[in-house]
């Protein structure tokens, strides 16, 4: 069963792939938490209904997508977090596969020498994703899009990139 889980988070800066990255907890507690069941492949409506607690635990390692949301609160803050992730040299169009989920978005590094080198130097868990769209491959219908989105690439089957810049590219085989 897959869910999608909407709350409050308590947040530093907005900063959530600091909050998922961090070793210290293998889970995150939400406030005014409502988790709603997704349709199963061949379904039409899920069985269950939606259901609200005060306080919901979550494992980190069960997340797949997450996404802050704005408020008026932390507007300046998050301007200066996607100014942060923007101001980065190298951008990276990127597509995980997490079944039952697809996510497109832009992520953004410091160095591309090599295509392969950023993808391998990507090192936390919880990867932010700027311009990015999140689909339920069951139903494509439903999509999400959002200006920041964290991606659990321990959760993606796959993961695909390609820089944002012109560079060569070449098909088929290559000496090593």
């Amino acid at each position: 069963m897959h869910y999608h889980v909407s709350g409050d988070v308590l947040l530093s800066r907005w900063r959530l792939a600091d909050l998922l990255n961090e070793a210290a907890s293998e889970f995150v507690v939400m406030e005014s938490a409502v988790r709603e069941p997704l349709a199963e492949p061949g379904q039409t409506g899920g069985s269950e209904m939606a259901r609200a607690s005060q306080y919901l635990q979550i494992t980190k390692k069960s997340i797949v997508v997450a996404i802050p949301h704005a408020s008026l609160e932390f507007e300046s803050a998050r301007q200066q977090h996607l100014s942060t992730l923007r101001g980065e040299p190298r951008h990276l169009v990127s597509t995980f596969i997490a079944p039952p989920f697809e996510i497109k978005g832009t992520v953004h590094v410091r160095r591309l020498f090599h295509l392969r080198q950023a993808m391998d130097d990507l090192s936390t868990q919880f990867v932010p994703l700027t311009d990015a769209e999140v689909t339920y491959l069951p139903d494509p219908r439903v999509r999400v899009s959002s200006e920041l989105m964290i991606v659990n690439r321990r959760m993606a089957e796959l993961f695909t990139a390609t820089a944002d810049s012109a560079s060569s590219t070449s098909r088929g085989f290559r000496n090593a």
